[in-house]
């Protein structure tokens, strides 16, 4: 599996960028396969977390796109 690293300087105070970033929709915006992003409920298991669904896009590929699923724990 490949790595991805970007680095974006964002003039705003560290609270705003912690809420914008914590908004799952905006996944599309920052990570660049990510066409849609959205929570579909309750993380399976005893773990406390959300389940995610994605549609990524496949560059160079005749398929297009694919669905996939995972799930987001919650750290505090």
């Amino acid at each position: 599996m490949a790595d991805h690293e970007q680095t974006q300087h964002v003039d705003a105070p560290a609270g705003e960028m912690f809420v914008w970033l914590a908004d799952i929709s905006h996944l599309p915006d920052y990570l660049p396969p990510v066409t849609a992003a959205s929570l579909e409920g309750p993380r399976r298991g005893t773990t406390r977390g959300q389940r995610l669904r994605t549609t990524l896009e496949r560059p160079g590929d005749e398929q297009g796109s694919f669905d996939a699923e995972g799930d987001v724990p919650v750290v505090r």
